[in-house]
């Protein structure tokens, strides 16, 4: 009997000594996948807490490559992060249009385009029946013209972006 019970000591010792082991492990492995979420994809670029690509294509294809991507065209949320971009060589298309209601202007995530921020020039956004793609301080039909694109999408926790209507 004491065998027994001396043999039961030890399986439980060993089980608890697994399962700290498995708390450990399952820790680190929490760690790397959260250092991995606030890293941006190879090729992107950071910038605070989003992450940005760029190439050229029209506003239509450029924001289905985007989606294909995880992520969408850019909606820019700062003056700092439209000086950001303006570092970019071009005129790269923004994440807006009005195509949905003429001079109704919203972001692709259906927020509403304020006019202070980012601060557009005096005028801008401006629309027109064949105007409804947004770009850095210029709006031009998406159907003529091909540019630059950003395409941007959550790199930390610090932005969210959403998701069939939840926040990821």
């Amino acid at each position: 009997m004491h065998g027994r019970r001396l043999g039961q000591l030890e399986l439980h010792q060993r089980l608890k000594n697994v399962t700290e082991q498995h708390k450990t492990v399952s820790m680190e492995v929490e760690q790397l996948l959260q250092r991995l979420k606030n890293e941006c994809p190879i090729d992107w670029n950071k910038f605070g807490c989003k992450c940005y690509f760029s190439v050229w294509g029209s506003w239509n294809k450029s924001r289905e490559l985007c989606v294909s991507l995880g992520a969408d065209l850019l909606v820019v949320d700062s003056k700092e992060e439209m000086d950001f971009i303006s570092g970019y060589d071009g005129d790269p298309w923004l994440g807006a249009t009005d195509e949905a209601s003429e001079g109704s202007w919203r972001w692709v995530d259906g927020t509403v385009l304020s006019a202070d921020n980012p601060p557009w020039r005096r005028g801008k956004p401006s629309g027109g029946k064949k105007k409804n793609c947004l770009r850095k301080e210029l709006y031009i039909d998406a159907v003529l013209v091909t540019l630059f694109f950003q395409c941007f999408h959550s790199c930390s926790r610090c932005w969210r972006l959403r998701l069939g209507g939840k926040e990821s």
